[in-house]
């Protein structure tokens, strides 16, 4: 019997009905134990994504740890090291040999010269290649997939487990919830949400609908999480604390374009805002993916009373509690290369709390 063989037979005897099944939140966490107790992941996937390639831009861009990228390039052609291509093969590149000399462009960092589309390199055989045929693996600054929520899938089968715990010691097929003062009935287990919303995940009912939505912050207080959230959202309604942001910052650049070390805050006065950027920019609709229930950091716990589980965690914020103290949600825009927000080119913007921000930053409104 596989290894294989051995996981579906475990993972079959331990569900209910002995029948698996990846779409039951319930059941996949059970498959989660089990391939923790072989010290294998589901939910991890380090494969490499395919559609993130480099170009001349990447190949500019310079990290403090790691200089720059193109000095990779270089590195990876003297060592005869292979580039990964977007169709999945590796292949071992040289420079060109021609009068562009793109050797000396890339060691003397003349990126500017560099044209989309280009070819640079041969391969043994003589074909040739594009920057944008090299995919952006780890060693270009690239991530893998679900490198970015990785903590909160582990809170996500963490929680899961819990519930299934709680059901099977309990003999129930459902249990309720109470967040803040409202009972949710029937929950069965939490599931993650698609795309990038203000909710991490969520809870659903017997009937499979999400019924709480829940944002979603790593463990280890205010200086663990690099943003409560963007706020474009504001940006494009014109609100007036973020228009008067955008205001401070273009007084302090040139020609609407941030240099590498430029770093900008700025306090929020509007308790609106600040819960728009905390909960979600519905804040003050109906409960959805963009107005959560409760923010919850660290490992999330259901504490029984009376018959029913209340939803907490290491800290936790129910909607409308605006985050105080080192938490406070403050407006931030900073260089990032090839990036371009609130009108500004090479910037990136959100909101982060308050003790993230370096005492290097150029401070509005910090009284």
């Amino acid at each position: 019997m596989t290894v294989i063989d051995k996981i579906l037979y475990e993972w079959s005897f331990r569900c209910h009905d002995g029948i698996v099944d990846l779409n039951d939140p319930i059941k996949l966490s059970v498959l989660n134990e089990i391939l923790k107790e072989y010290d294998l992941h589901l939910n991890e996937d380090n494969s490499i994504d395919y559609t993130k390639t480099l170009n001349p831009k990447e190949v500019a861009k310079f990290r403090k740890v790691g200089g720059y990228r193109g000095d990779k390039v270089v590195q990876f052609i003297n060592d005869k090291k292979p580039f990964t291509l977007k169709n999945g093969n590796e292949v071992v590149l040289d420079f060109i040999d021609d009068e562009n000399n793109y050797q000396d462009i890339f060691v003397n960092h003349r990126y500017n010269e560099l044209k989309s589309n280009q070819n640079i390199f041969i391969d043994e055989t003589g074909k040739e290649y594009k920057l944008e045929d090299i995919v952006k693996t780890s060693d270009f600054g690239g991530k893998v997939k679900g490198f970015s929520t990785k903590h909160e899938t582990s809170a996500l089968n963490e929680f899961n487990i819990l519930i299934k715990n709680i059901l099977e010691e309990t003999n129930k097929e459902s249990i309720d919830v109470k967040v803040g003062d409202t009972v949710y009935n029937n929950i069965i287990g939490a599931v993650n949400q698609p795309g990038v919303p203000k909710s991490d995940f969520n809870l659903v009912n017997s009937d499979n609908q999400p019924v709480v939505f829940i944002s979603h912050k790593k463990e280890g207080g205010a200086r663990s999480f690099a943003r409560w959230g963007g706020f474009v959202f504001a940006f494009k309604e014109r609100n007036e604390e973020v228009m008067q942001f955008v205001q401070n910052i273009s007084e302090k650049i040139t020609n609407n374009t941030f240099e590498r070390n430029d770093s900008f805050a700025q306090r929020i006065n509007s308790k609106e805002l600040k819960d728009r950027i905390v909960f979600g920019k519905d804040f003050g609709k109906d409960f959805n993916k963009n107005n959560v229930q409760i923010v919850i950091q660290g490992k999330v716990t259901l504490t029984p009373e009376n018959n029913i589980y209340v939803l907490s965690g290491e800290n936790v914020w129910l909607n409308g509690q605006t985050p105080e103290g080192d938490f406070e949600p403050v407006l931030e825009a900073h260089y990032r290369g090839d990036f371009t927000s609130l009108k500004f080119k090479n910037a990136e913007s959100f909101s982060r709390p308050i003790i993230t921000i370096p005492t290097t930053t150029t401070k509005f409104n910090w009284e």
